[in-house]
């Protein structure tokens, strides 16, 4: 879990949409597989971001970020 937390922190807030892309997708990619306590410990400090993020400038980012959301619901409905 940690590399991909460290790839999501370094490119979460880039200026290029591609990368705040990917780091959704790798972010959702791992939500069904981390034990519960670890992952709310990461997530939750961030989670207002992640909310911020439905006002991206670009649609594939605000798609993702709905994707990345769901997924947390999904598997971890105590963060939300």
């Amino acid at each position: 879990m940690q590399p991909v937390i460290a790839f999501v922190s370094e490119n979460i807030r880039s200026e290029d949409w591609k990368k705040r892309y990917a780091a959704l997708l790798a972010l959702g990619s791992i939500t069904e597989g981390p034990d519960k306590s670890a992952f709310m410990n990461v997530i939750l400090p961030g989670f207002p971001n992640l909310i911020d993020m439905f006002n991206d400038s670009n649609a594939k980012v605000r798609e993702a970020i709905g994707w990345v959301i769901s997924r947390i619901c999904e598997h971890h409905s105590d963060v939300v």
